[in-house]
């Protein structure tokens, strides 16, 4: 049942469950060019000269991660004009980039916006303001007018990934999806997608992914005292860059936590009950940052670089989740 490929992507996948009226859109991404030909795909949408999310993802080396689906929702303030840039990048630099023309969302409408990478926009670069179509680079034109902002809500507060208020914990759970935690109880849960972020320099004593079938995307850089507790569900991405104390429980069997403790103090993760955990500390980390258990056998694997692993058999070369085993299974 997991559709996990496209993990770091996928934020609020439950979208209709969460809410049959919201307003929104969804950014699907297509690939002409053959398999192999990327490794990483980068997403950014803005909204008037403001950047309100920036969303990379792995790319399978046969291509099939295509489409990618990038769903956003508006929560308040102007209407648009959004725009929407993809670049593709593959071995040995190439890049080809993409882009849609620039739109507003509709009230009450959930929109479908097309991207395709080709062959023609290869390494083809271009100014502000401009994408490639057809391997030349053309106006972004913005439409003209345009809605303005209705009467949802506070003005300002950003599309996707702006960084909005803390949550509510008496919300509803999918309401978390796209919504920072600022100390608060953040639950995401029962099959949802949820973005969980944590402002840099803030405490954030619990951030909360559990049941089968959840996912979680967690960015709480530069944060401090984090607590994040993967519960049977998969935790694609935990952004621990530069925290000061933090502790990662993934625990159950089918859990998964991906986390990065670059240059963090004080990280550590336990991995737990036929979990599969992967922790990036950086080379020459000290022992800070460690796990602070792993349950299989002749683990934790050290990989090299500072990545160390618990649940496999042998180190992957790749950053995507996956059943934990044990080394001799």
């Amino acid at each position: 049942m997991r559709q996990r490929t496209l993990a770091a992507l996928m934020l609020i996948a439950g979208l209709v469950g969460c809410g049959d009226d919201s307003t929104g859109a969804t950014v699907v991404v297509y690939s002409e060019l053959p398999g192999g030909t990327f490794d990483s795909l980068t997403v950014t949408v803005m909204r008037g000269v403001e950047t309100a999310m920036v969303r990379e993802v792995v790319i399978g080396a046969d291509g099939a991660s295509f489409p990618v689906r990038v769903p956003l929702r508006y929560e308040a303030g102007p209407l648009g004009p959004i725009t929407v840039a993809a670049e593709g990048r593959g071995p040995g630099g190439t890049t080809v980039t993409g882009g849609a023309q620039a739109f507003y969302f509709e009230v009450g409408e959930t929109l479908t916006i097309p991207v395709t990478l080709v062959e023609a926009c290869r390494d083809v670069s271009c100014g502000a303001g401009e994408r490639c179509e057809d391997g030349r680079c053309v106006s972004d034109e913005v439409p003209d007018g345009g809605p303005g902002a209705p009467d949802l809500g506070q003005p300002d507060l950003g599309v996707d990934m702006g960084r909005p208020p803390i949550c509510d914990p008496g919300a509803a759970v999918c309401e978390c999806s796209l919504t920072g935690c600022d100390g608060n109880n953040c639950d995401c849960e029962n099959g949802c997608a949820c973005d969980l972020t944590c402002p840099p320099g803030q405490d954030c004593d619990h951030l909360h992914c559990k049941d089968a079938d959840t996912e979680c995307t967690i960015d709480a850089a530069g944060g401090s005292n984090i607590d994040v507790n993967c519960d049977g569900a998969w935790c694609t991405d935990v952004n621990l860059r530069d925290v000061s104390n933090a502790d990662v429980r993934c625990h159950k069997d089918d859990a998964c936590c991906i986390v990065d403790c670059r240059g963090a103090s004080n990280c550590r993760v336990s991995c737990e009950s036929g979990a599969y955990c992967r922790l990036d500390c950086g080379a020459g980390a000290d022992e800070n940052c460690r796990f602070e258990e792993c349950w299989a056998d002749e683990n934790p694997l050290d990989c090299g670089g500072g990545v160390f692993v618990c649940g496999a058999a042998r180190c992957p070369d790749d950053r995507m989740c996956r059943r934990g085993t044990e080394p001799d299974d």
